[in-house]
């Protein structure tokens, strides 16, 4: 019955959207053509017409009903048919539950006078307020298939398909154990998910008309993926592949490949078996069918330390297919044809890639291109949105806008999307990486032991995971500077030497220039070997002015000014210094910005510069920063940014995709 608002069908949602319209849309006849929509819609609820079969005969009873409000008629109806031609996906459903209703919901408490009549309808006393958040209400605890199946029934419902019905395989027991068994892995509840998946065992796949036991063990192998149980895994992939080839069965064979694959990347273990499908896979790759596979390698690649501009020709050549060379006038590349949906999928990578390699005006184009998507939401948006914001989120802090990167994170729009447990780890990550990177530059030491306990492996963004084989750039460069800075600048240049070879073999040019000038300070201060320091500065100079990274840029100067200070143009020093200092204060580097202001302190006075009481001023000032920041308690904040990570945590367990 369509007054029950907890039997969600195509008739309940068209009402809901008409409520939706009375409340956010201004009727052109004001009150005359509200008081009859809104009967319309009571005499629905209360069943005092019959349901309509379908869209149309809705469509010609409104239309019937509002004869003499033409304009208001038009205006529903259009809104009716748009947002039923978008019921190709639950994004559709999501948007109508999620943003609409709510947005009428929280209006009623709207200080404007003149809009408590129209909101006052949907009051959680008034009957039609207490309709709409029953059916909110069903929805939102619905699961996944069942979101799927209300999509079919609206679908049907707006096709005029009568005989319409739901797969009956997807209200069966055995559907139930596998959407419990996905919804308990999207959520991160492993014990839950080990009693589906025993339970899912015993069952058979939709479309199938034999006992198909070989696809709950690769379900069992992505288990044992996703907890690190990588032996685990390809022993029950090796059983799966067997009974797979007995029956025949291609398609789990293609899966146990795809999982193989991606094994060859999680696991730093060789393994004796390859591909079993290679040369279909090869097959497949020209054709762009393993388009979203080669992004995730990409991506993988990309945190593991490989060369990054072998990373984008890789996408690029994954994405993109050459064209003929014979018509001249038409450009020489196209997209492939099976990437479509996943053609949005390599912006987030990409913008990522190329504020790692230093360019952000190239990364800012592919984010660009992700805001744009909105209108067309491709497949995996949710995770294409966090990224996305990840990834600024980054720019903002390499700048030293640590606030507007937080704010970045916390948008309504991005915490909307993060719904599941991967993606509440990946935006948690990159919380903890912005207040680490602003803890470290303040030199605030209980912060940063305290974000060390909550984030073992916590670091800069840009660092590759941690591998038990080889160090990264990071850790040989570290490894140099605190040599440097012990006063054994001899026995740090081999660790740099190896730091530079590793950043150019990843490809990571800020990384890079930073190992320059840590090699041209060792030069000026140690090695006195002022002029080859003075090359060194020369090349890595105009790529320093360019980078957004303030304390990289500072870093550069102050080396350049300790140059200078060597080749007695103290005037110069000067002018170095300042510039060094000013971007050690925007980033708040107190402890770099304390030897930058003693150093243009010790300068103005040799030169007698009246501006020195001020320079010492401020370098007593900066001192003092430093000097509290190193016995400072750690901050509330801190404690608010971890109850925060934790709700939203429970409340990504909580929601469904």
């Amino acid at each position: 019955m369509a007054g029950q608002p907890y039997l969600l069908q195509g008739h309940t949602v068209a009402l809901l959207l008409i409520i939706a319209f009375f409340c956010l849309k201004r009727i052109p006849e004001e009150d005359r053509a509200r008081r009859v929509v809104l009967l319309y819609v009571v005499r629905a609820m209360e069943n005092i017409d019959a349901p309509p079969a379908n869209l149309d005969i809705m469509r010609h009873r409104l239309r019937i009903a509002l004869s003499p409000f033409s304009k208001t008629y038009h205006e529903l109806d259009a809104h009716i048919k748009a947002q039923f031609d978008m019921l190709e996906s639950v994004d559709g459903l999501m948007q109508l539950f999620g943003e609409q209703l709510n947005d009428c919901m929280h209006m009623i408490g709207d200080p404007n006078p003149g809009s408590q009549a129209e909101f006052s309808l949907l009051h959680r006393r008034s009957y039609v307020g207490l309709y709409v958040r029953r059916a909110s209400f069903q929805f939102a605890m619905m699961l996944e298939h069942e979101r799927m199946q209300l999509l079919q029934l609206c679908r049907a419902w707006r096709d005029g398909d009568a005989h319409a019905v739901v797969d009956r395989w997807r209200t069966s027991a055995q559907a139930h154990a596998y959407y419990m068994w996905r919804e308990s892995a999207r959520r991160g509840e492993y014990v839950i998910l080990k009693e589906n998946l025993h339970a899912f065992f015993n069952y058979t796949l939709p479309g199938c008309d034999r006992d198909l036991h070989q696809h709950a063990l690769l379900n069992l192998a992505h288990f044992h993926t996703q907890t690190q149980g990588y032996q685990a895994a390809r022993t029950v992939l090796d059983e799966a592949i067997l009974l797979a080839r007995t029956v025949g069965d291609t398609e789990c064979i293609r899966a146990c490949d795809h999982l193989l694959d991606q094994l060859s990347y999680l696991d730093p273990r060789p393994h004796q078996a390859g591909l079993l499908t290679q040369q279909d896979a090869q097959e497949s790759l020209q054709c762009g069918a393993y388009a979203p596979l080669a992004l995730w390698k990409a991506d993988m690649d990309r945190q593991q330390g490989r060369p990054l501009l072998d990373i984008i020709q890789r996408i690029y050549d994954t994405t993109w297919k050459p064209r003929p060379p014979i018509p001249t006038t038409q450009p020489e590349w196209e997209p492939r044809p099976s990437i479509e949906r996943c053609a949005a999928c390599p912006s987030a990578i990409l913008a990522r890639t190329w504020l790692q390699l230093g360019v952000p005006l190239v990364a800012e184009v592919y984010m660009a291109h992700v805001r744009r998507l909105g209108s067309f939401r491709p497949e995996h948006w949710d995770e294409l949105v966090v990224d996305t914001a990840i990834t600024r989120a980054f720019r903002e802090t390499e700048r030293g806008m640590y606030d507007q990167g937080v704010s970045a994170l916390l948008e309504p729009s991005v915490l909307r999307q993060v719904t599941s447990l991967a993606l509440h780890q990946r935006w948690q990550d990159a919380v903890w990486q912005i207040l680490y990177t602003r803890a470290r530059r303040q030199s605030h030491t209980s912060m940063l032991r305290r974000i060390k306990a909550l984030s073992p492996h916590v670091g800069e963004w840009y660092t590759p995971l941690p591998s038990p084989t080889q160090r990264s750039a990071c850790d040989w460069l570290e490894e140099a500077q605190n040599m440097i800075q012990a006063r054994q600048p001899h026995q740090g240049l081999e660790a740099l030497m190896r730091a530079l070879a590793a950043s150019e073999a990843q490809q990571l040019y800020p990384l890079r220039r930073t190992c320059l000038a840590v090699l041209a300070d060792v030069m000026v201060l140690s090695l006195g070997m002022p002029s080859e320091a003075r090359a060194l500065l020369d090349e890595i100079l105009p790529q320093a002015l360019a980078d957004e990274n303030g304390e990289r840029r500072a870093y550069v100067h102050l080396v350049e000014a300790k140059y200078f200070i060597s080749t007695k143009d103290l005037y110069q020093a000067r002018m170095s210094l300042r510039r060094a200092a000013l971007d050690y204060e925007r980033t708040e580097t107190w402890k770099d910005l304390a030897s930058c202001l003693y150093m243009e302190a010790r300068v103005a006075h040799a030169l007698h510069d009246a501006d020195h009481d001020d320079v010492q001023a401020r370098y007593e000032r900066a001192q003092a920063q430093y000097d509290a920041a190193l016995v400072a308690p750690c901050p509330s904040t801190l404690d608010a940014w971890v109850q925060l990570v934790r709700r939203l945590g429970a409340f990504s367990r909580r929601r469904d995709t």
